[in-house]
C-alpha cells in the first residue's frame, strides 16, 4: 500500500516531529498499561510511568508547536472531555465530602491529563497519519511484555489471585487488556500489513483472551461477550472474503477461551475461578438489571449503590455532589466509590456533566457506524467494522466501570479521531481530482469544524 497521504500538506513540513519525540511517542505507547503500577511504592492513584512519559511528550509537542506557530485542532469529544475537567474542578468547591479533597484533585488532574493527551495526540496523528501504524507496533509491544509479566507471575506462583504482573489489581488487568484487545483486533486488519505480520498479532491476542479470563472481572466478561457478537453479527453486513478474515480471529479467541473453560481449571487456580465467574454470569446481570425494590436484590452491592447515586442526584440535579464526591460519603450505602461511568457522571457533576455524556455517545456510536459506511468502498473497511463493534463494546464494559482512568480507552479514542480523518481523505481521493485534494479535506469533525482553505 502506498504511503498515506499528509492530511494537511500545507502544515506537514512545520508541524513533523522532533526525533525525540518520536522516540518517546513509541515510550509512551509501550508504556500505556504502565499506570497506578504497585511496584513503585507511594505513587497511587492512577499515576505511574506512563504518566510521567505522557507529560514530557505533552509539554515536547506543545512547545514545538508554539515555537513554530502551529495552529492546535480540536475535535467535539476532545472539547466535551475538556468541559468535563473545567466541571470537575469547579465542583471541588462544594465536594460534599471535604476528606476527599486530595483523592478528587488527583482524579482532576488525571482529567486534565487526559484531555491534553487526546488534543495532542490528535494533532500530531492528524498532521502525520503514517505514525498511526507504528504507534499500533509500539502498543502491541506494550502488550507483549505485559502480558509475558503477568504469565510468568501466575506461572511462578501457581495461578495466584493477586499474581497479575505490573496491574494493581485483576480488574485493573482486566479493563485495560480489554482495551488492548480491540486496539490488537483493529491493527491486524489494518491495511499494508505484511500476512506475516497479521498472524504474529495472534498470539497476542490469545495471551490479551488470557488475562481478561483471569481477571474475574465479570463487567468485561459481559462485553466481551457483547463484542464477540458483534462481530458475528458483522457477518451479515460484509461481503465475500471479508466475511472469513473477521471469522478468523473470532473463532481463534472463542477457542482459546473455551480451552481455559473446559481444561484449564486443572492448572491454574485463577483459571479455575474463570469457570465460576463465568457460569455466574446470568445472577450477576440479573443483579444489575434489578429494580431497586426488587425484595431478592435490595441489599446487593449494584442495588445499594445505583439507590445512593439516585439520591444524590435528586439532591443535587444541577451541577452534582463534586467529582469523588461519593466516596466515603452519605450518599455510598457500601462507603465505596461509584465505578459506573454514566452513574458516577448523573451522582457527582450532575446534568451538567451528565448531559454531554450523552452528547459525547452520541458523536462516538453514531460517529463510529457513520464511519464504517464511509469506510465501506475503502480498504479501512474491516478496521472500521471492529472500531464500530468496539465502542459499543466498551460502552457496556463502562456501565460499570471507569472511563476516565482506562488509558488504552484512550488510546483507542486516539485511533477514533485519526481514522475519522483518514478515511475521509480516502473518499476525497475517490471523488476530488488530485490537484485539489489539499484543499477539499476537512481538518476534523464537521460537527464543530471549518474546512482548510489555505
Amino acid at each position: 500500500m502506498s504511503k498515506t497521504t499528509p492530511l494537511m500538506p500545507s502544515e506537514q513540513a512545520a508541524a513533523q516531529l522532533p526525533k525525540a519525540a518520536r522516540l518517546l511517542l513509541g515510550v509512551l505507547a509501550i508504556s500505556a498499561f504502565l499506570s497506578d503500577v504497585k511496584f513503585i511504592p507511594g505513587i497511587r492513584n492512577n499515576v505511574g510511568p506512563f504518566e510521567l512519559f505522557g507529560f514530557l511528550f505533552i509539554v515536547m509537542v506543545l512547545v514545538h508547536y508554539y515555537r513554530d506557530n502551529i495552529k492546535l485542532y480540536f475535535h467535539p469529544l476532545i472539547i466535551i472531555v475538556g468541559w468535563w475537567f473545567i466541571l470537575a474542578f469547579t465542583s471541588l468547591l462544594w465536594l460534599v465530602e471535604p476528606d476527599n479533597l486530595q483523592l478528587s484533585l488527583v482524579q482532576v488532574v488525571v482529567f486534565l491529563f487526559q484531555f491534553f493527551f487526546l488534543l495532542v495526540m490528535y494533532n500530531v496523528l492528524l498532521r502525520e497519519p503514517d505514525l498511526l501504524l507504528p504507534l499500533f507496533r509500539w502498543f502491541a509491544v506494550g502488550v507483549l511484555f505485559v502480558g509475558i509479566w503477568v504469565l510468568i507471575d501466575q506461572i511462578t506462583s501457581g495461578g495466584n489471585l493477586n499474581a497479575v504482573g505490573p496491574f494493581r489489581g485483576r480488574s485493573h488487568m482486566g479493563i485495560y487488556m480489554f482495551g488492548a484487545f480491540w486496539i490488537l483486533l483493529i491493527y491486524t486488519f489494518w491495511p499494508g500489513l505484511s500476512r506475516r505480520e497479521r498472524w504474529l498479532i495472534f498470539p497476542l491476542l490469545a495471551m490479551v483472551a488470557y488475562t481478561i479470563a483471569i481477571s474475574l472481572r465479570q463487567s468485561v466478561y459481559t462485553a466481551f461477550i457483547v463484542g464477540l457478537v458483534g462481530l458475528v453479527a458483522s457477518l451479515l453486513i460484509l461481503r465475500g472474503s471479508d466475511r472469513l478474515k473477521i471469522t478468523i480471529p473470532a473463532l481463534f479467541v472463542s477457542g482459546i477461551l473455551a480451552l481455559l473453560f473446559f481444561y484449564g481449571g486443572e492448572s491454574s487456580y485463577s483459571v479455575n475461578l474463570f469457570r465460576r465467574e463465568l457460569t455466574g454470569l446470568d445472577a450477576r446481570l440479573s443483579q444489575a438489571t434489578a429494580s431497586l425494590d426488587d425484595p431478592e436484590n435490595v441489599n446487593s452491592f449494584d442495588s445499594i449503590q445505583r439507590r445512593g447515586a439516585i439520591q444524590s442526584f435528586m439532591d443535587h440535579p444541577v451541577r452534582g455532589i463534586g467529582w469523588q464526591g461519593f466516596y466515603r460519603s452519605i450518599y455510598s450505602g457500601t462507603g465505596n466509590e461509584l465505578h459506573s461511568t454514566p452513574w458516577r457522571l448523573l451522582a457527582e457533576l450532575g446534568l451538567l456533566g451528565f448531559i454531554p455524556y450523552l452528547i459525547y455517545l452520541s458523536i462516538l456510536l453514531l460517529g463510529s457506524v457513520r464511519l464504517f459506511l464511509l469506510a465501506r468502498p475503502t480498504p479501512y473497511q474491516l478496521p472500521a467494522m471492529i472500531m464500530m463493534v468496539a465502542f459499543f463494546s466498551v460502552t457496556v464494559s463502562h456501565y460499570y466501570n471507569r472511563m476516565f482512568t482506562d488509558r488504552p480507552n484512550w488510546f483507542l479514542l486516539v485511533v477514533f479521531l485519526i481514522f475519522e480523518a483518514i478515511v475521509r481523505h480516502e473518499r476525497q481521493k475517490q471523488t476530488v481530482p488530485p490537484k485539489n485534494i489539499q484543499d477539499s479535506i476537512p481538518l476534523y469533525d464537521p460537527l464543530i469544524a471549518t474546512r482548510n482553505r489555505r
